[in-house]
């Protein structure tokens, strides 16, 4: 018997309408995800995998210890990128498969015990999350992450419904694989520890915290932490890191986490949400706040229980990593980090509308339904629209449109030279023999995720002029300004012959510029 079958009793096996439902679901939701996966450039994060994947499995992880993530999703994207090639949609698939996992388990936890009818109406809500539908078009860790979440949460309900040793093992093991992807997912476990504790108490249990510690329950850690402890080393070392030299990421403020609520509905910042918008936000908040606390108070037994679970799954995480951004403590509060618990929201909410919407009159019902769909679906659109927009540095990032405009304007053999590390990663992606990508040297660079470079002779370019004159006099160059002056090599004197952008992108928008330059001298 296999750990499915064994995760799935026969007596929770799937009926029709469960295949239904999810068919229709994962359907939409794939359909979604693919329309929108190939038209965007790889930016950074997901260029500097792509260009990780090229070594093999032990440097892999070398390389990765002295930036700030752990290895296995890029082990992951390796055997992915073997099995189904090099473009764009064959690596951003993993993430869209691994969430619709995540949605098959969190399907399968409401469904447990509301039944089909409650898990449809999560299933939709889930089909349709912005949020979900935009990290899937990533090749980032963030879709692994989901599913071993969402699969540990639905171990750690079966194992406490039903106990068994292997469920613990089972239940230890993704603990440990969630580490190895990505150490915010810790924050997930302390949720997992949250929910037991206030199952226990519910339970009007005496001496909770000796029940809470029972033998399988240490011995799941225990496991975990041994599976996990080869890499803990270099996770001390990287958070050390992070937190005593500093991040990109910043401060905390009153609008945190109502930013990350808009982004949740709509894919917008708060700001973005304004006139109809704002009330349509509004409107929906309002009427979810009031379906969670009416839900909670008509449910009983297992189902209340699971549905704390939810709350607590969605809840409890954002608590915490606004907790973790505040001093003494550096800030670490991006969206992208509280993605496991998304799935979780839109369950807790499926519930409660499912829960109150149950017999209510439909000139009440069939409003609030439609401004939460209404919700969502302007959420997509939003995804559609701006794509992997980078939200931190205001920029769409261009990079495959103007790396496409070089080698339309520009003749054959032309080199591209990046004048930085972090664009000759996002640019490498689209190399070609007719006008392969090179960069300006600066080994001086601490950043963990320079070390692929700094001792590799590999498209490294130390002198400007020595490399004009051994193509012929005449590169393209690519720097970062949005209007004025263009950037040049400080080393040499040039001439520019052109200078191009992304097409469709305005001016002020994006500041990937290139120029044709000839060297004078």
């Amino acid at each position: 018997m296999n750990i499915f079958q064994k995760i799935f009793r026969k007596n929770e096996a799937l009926t029709h309408k469960d295949w239904a439902i999810l068919g229709v679901g994962l359907s939409l939701f794939g359909l979604l995800s693919l329309g929108n996966m190939a038209r965007w450039s790889v930016w950074f994060d997901e260029a500097y995998g792509l260009y990780l994947i090229r070594f093999n499995f032990l440097e892999v992880a070398k390389y990765t210890s002295t930036d700030v993530h752990p290895p296995l999703y890029y082990w992951m994207l390796k055997i992915w990128q073997t099995w189904f090639g090099n473009s764009e949609i064959a690596l951003r698939s993993l993430s869209m498969v691994m969430i619709m996992i995540a949605i098959v388990f969190v399907y399968l936890l409401v469904r447990r015990a509301f039944g089909v009818r409650v898990g449809a109406w999560t299933i939709a809500l889930l089909s349709l999350s912005p949020m979900l539908i935009r990290y899937s078009e990533e090749a980032r860790m963030y879709g692994v992450v989901m599913a071993i979440v969402a699969a540990a949460t639905y171990v750690l309900v079966d194992v406490t419904h039903k106990p068994a040793r292997w469920k613990w093992v089972t239940y230890g093991v993704l603990v440990s694989l969630g580490m190895w992807t990505h150490y915010f997912t810790a924050i997930m476990w302390i949720t997992h520890w949250a929910w037991r504790y206030i199952a226990l108490r519910r339970k009007n249990i005496r001496k909770t915290a000796k029940v809470f510690w029972t033998k399988e329950w240490v011995l799941a850690h225990v496991l975990a932490i041994g599976l996990f402890l080869p890499w803990l080393p270099y996770m001390v070392k990287q958070m050390a890191t992070v937190q005593g030299g500093g991040f990109w990421i910043g401060p905390i403020s009153v609008t945190t986490p109502f930013n990350f609520l808009t982004n949740i509905f709509m894919y917008r910042e708060n700001h973005e949400v304004q006139g109809w918008l704002a009330m349509l936000m509004l409107f929906v908040m309002a009427t979810t706040i009031v379906s969670l606390v009416l839900a909670y108070r008509k449910l009983r037994g297992e189902q209340r229980s699971l549905y704390v679970l939810m709350l607590v799954m969605a809840i409890v995480p954002l608590l915490l990593l606004l907790g973790l951004s505040l001093p003494p403590l550096r800030p670490s509060f991006v969206d992208r980090y509280l993605l496991p618990s998304v799935p979780f929201w839109f369950a807790a909410i499926g519930i409660a509308f499912a829960t109150v919407m149950n017999g209510t009159r439909p000139r009440v019902a069939v409003p609030v339904v439609v401004a939460l769909f209404a919700t969502l679906s302007l959420g997509v659109a939003q995804v559609y629209t701006i794509g992997n927009y980078n939200k931190n540095a205001n920029d769409p990032l261009p990079i495959r449109q103007t790396v496409d405009a070089m080698k339309q304007r520009g003749a054959a053999g032309e080199p591209i030279l990046s004048s930085t590390s972090w664009r000759f990663y996002e640019m490498h992606y689209y190399d070609s023999m007719r006008n392969p990508v090179y960069f300006e040297a600066t080994d001086n660079l601490t950043w963990g995720s320079y070390d692929m470079l700094r001792k590799n002779s590999y498209r490294k370019v130390y002198s400007t002029t020595d490399f004009a004159r051994e193509h012929g006099g005449t590169i393209w160059y690519v720097g970062d300004w949005k209007t004025g002056h263009a950037v040049l090599p400080k080393e040499g004197s040039w001439e520019i012959l052109q200078e191009v952008k992304a097409e469709g992108v305005a001016d002020d928008q994006s500041s990937i510029r290139a120029v044709e330059i000839r060297l004078k001298d």
